[in-house]
């Protein structure tokens, strides 16, 4: 991980802590989230938004950063399958598709 990873990883810890204790509802963190888009944070690196800009579902800061959340994305899970390398099973695969 690189400094400003770490750096902008907390800040979104610290921002989703602070979030979560108003307890407000999903829909409405997310707008208040998204009002930043653009505007860069005055840290020491790149922080113009909460969320990726094609990522449209409303669930609250602490939930996106998850471990949990990280692990049920397509990319990870795809990430963590074997691989199949056996050429009959390639071939059987192949036919299924």
């Amino acid at each position: 991980m690189t400094r400003e990873s770490i750096l902008r990883t907390t800040c979104l810890e610290i921002d989703a802590i602070v979030l979560r204790g108003y307890g407000l509802p999903p829909r409405i963190e997310r707008r208040l989230l998204d009002f930043f888009r653009g505007h860069q944070r005055r840290v020491p690196f790149s922080f113009t938004e909460y969320f990726p800009a094609e990522f449209t579902p409303a669930i609250p800061l602490w939930m996106y950063i998850s471990d949990d959340f990280r692990r049920c994305r397509a990319d990870y899970l795809m990430s963590q399958l074997p691989q199949i390398t056996d050429p009959v099973l390639v071939d059987a695969l192949a036919e299924v598709e």
